[in-house]
């Protein structure tokens, strides 16, 4: 698998818990890349420990984890992984309390990531960048203000000015954007290759914030020009 190409094949392997130990302790290195070659990996049979373990070996390849599972077992795997996710049914809530999600059934999981992951992605990257944009305009309204006050440290607005533009500036698009849905749920379900634009950082990437950036230039020209023709 190594010489003939080094991206994933269509290969999958099985090894049970006594392997397993053995794998991890004496050829761990082998084993990590012969899991990074293989699209998936079946292990029975394995004690808590190793599934933590498992989690770990991803982790330390700069892989992000997802660990599910619904018993007692699976808390330290679940508690291991970047994302945690607990299935409370017949074995407990031992798993489900130690998640950060939580769910009924296994099914429910493509529509928590396809569906509420897709969403939360996108109103997380609007909502951090737009922060940005909102303090920076107002940051620089006032900083070229000081210049046309010599730097005296007279403020351009009052704290009723400022109160009110975090209240309107602030609350109405995060309003908006928790009610935001660019597809519908039935859309992105019918299509789930629709998430690997998510898992490419489209929406939150130095060239988006670059571009929150310079809109928020553009815009503190706007106000300066506006504000010359009123007083003019």
């Amino acid at each position: 698998m190594r010489i003939t190409n080094s991206e994933p094949k269509d290969v999958a392997f099985v090894v049970d818990g006594w392997a397993l130990e053995i794998a991890l302790k004496h050829y761990r290195k082998a084993f990590t890349e012969l899991a990074i070659l293989s699209r998936t990996a079946i292990c029975c049979r394995v004690t808590p420990s190793q599934k933590a373990q498992l989690v770990e070996l991803l982790k330390s390849c700069d892989y992000r984890t997802l660990a599910i599972g619904d018993g007692g077992n699976d808390v330290r795997m679940i508690q291991q992984a970047d994302i945690g996710v607990g299935i409370s049914g017949r074995e407990g809530l031992q798993a489900a309390r130690a998640a950060d999600y939580s769910i009924g059934k296994f099914r429910f999981l493509k529509r928590l990531i396809l569906v509420h992951g897709r969403y939360s992605y996108n109103r997380t990257a609007f909502l951090s960048q737009y922060s940005f944009y909102k303090s920076l305009l107002i940051c620089f309204i006032q900083i070229f203000f000081s210049f046309i006050s010599g730097v005296s440290g007279t403020s351009l607005f009052n704290s009723v000015s400022l109160m009110a533009y975090n209240v309107f500036y602030t609350s109405i698009p995060v309003l908006v954007s928790v009610l935001d849905k660019d597809l519908t749920e039935r859309t992105v379900m019918q299509h789930p290759q629709i998430l690997f634009y998510c898992q490419a950082g489209r929406l939150l990437n130095p060239s988006t914030f670059a571009g929150w950036f310079g809109r928020s230039l553009f815009h503190v020209e706007l106000c300066w020009k506006y504000l010359n023709l009123s007083l003019t």
